[in-house]
C-alpha cells in the first residue's frame, strides 16, 4: 500500500510555504530536530538555504536518510 503525502504549511525565512512529505519523513524530521534541540522549522530553513538548485522536498529526504 503506497504511503500518502502529508502537506504541512511552514514558515521559512519569513515566507509561508507548503511542503509535502510522507508521514515517516515528517516523524523522522521531528525526531532529528528533538535530538538537536531545535525546531523542525529551523532545520527546514537551514536546508532551504543550503540547497543548490534542487527542491526542498529532495533536500529534506536526503537529510533524513543521511541522519537515520
Amino acid at each position: 500500500m503506497p504511503s500518502r503525502l502529508q502537506n504541512h504549511r511552514v514558515w521559512l525565512n519569513g515566507r509561508e510555504t507548503d511542503l509535502k512529505l510522507e508521514a515517516g519523513f515528517w516523524a523522522a524530521l521531528a525526531q532529528i530536530a528533538r535530538k538537536q534541540r531545535r525546531s523542525v522549522e529551523c532545520l527546514l530553513c537551514e536546508l532551504e538555504e543550503a540547497r543548490p538548485r534542487r527542491g526542498l522536498r529532495s533536500a529534506v529526504i536526503e537529510f533524513v536518510l543521511s541522519n537515520a
